[in-house]
């Protein structure tokens, strides 16, 4: 599966489609639907940051969220971080587990997508929490691309450092 990402789909596909993205998408364009994003994953944080015993961060959590969702236009604007509320990274569900812990587990490639952990799998449970819960199978693969080119992108600047590697295998890993 390593080659099939590494030596075919992100060379050919996924980083020139993410490039793309980054080059013809205006800033303010990619950075709406960023925090339109971003905006979505909130309620998961909220709900990850208590199960945690982070009651402080869940409320943050909670506040970025209906702010951003009543005066930032469904989360387009980011209004809270201006409103001085904290922005924590956001908690996926592995998270969780991996603070009661639990190890990553097997490592295995997606196919166009990259490295997984089977813990990482668990964070399907966050499309569970609303709003993502109303997702359709269509809206939910378009929220999963975008992160996806954008998460890309991101990792141009490190494209030197895995081709100078004598193992881009185990350097990803």
């Amino acid at each position: 599966m390593w080659e099939l990402n590494y030596d075919y789909l992100d060379p050919y596909l996924v980083r020139p489609v993410s490039l793309a993205y980054v080059d013809y998408t205006p800033v303010p364009i990619r950075s709406g639907i960023a925090n339109f994003l971003a905006n979505l994953d909130e309620p998961a944080s909220v709900v990850n940051n208590l199960v945690m015993g982070n009651g402080t961060k869940a409320v943050d959590h909670f506040n970025r969220f209906w702010i951003n969702s009543t005066f930032g236009i469904l989360g387009l604007f980011d209004v809270a971080t201006a409103a001085g509320i904290t922005k924590y990274d956001n908690k996926e569900f592995s998270s969780v587990v991996g603070h009661y812990g639990v190890g990553n587990g097997p490592y295995f490639m997606v196919p166009g997508y990259g490295p997984y952990t089977l813990r990482e799998v668990t964070d399907t449970v966050d499309g569970m929490y609303l709003p993502l819960s109303y997702l359709n199978f269509w809206a939910g693969l378009g929220k999963w691309a975008l992160e996806g080119m954008e998460k890309r992108a991101l990792l141009v600047p490190q494209e030197a450092q895995l081709e100078a590697s004598p193992d881009p295998y185990v350097l990803t890993r």
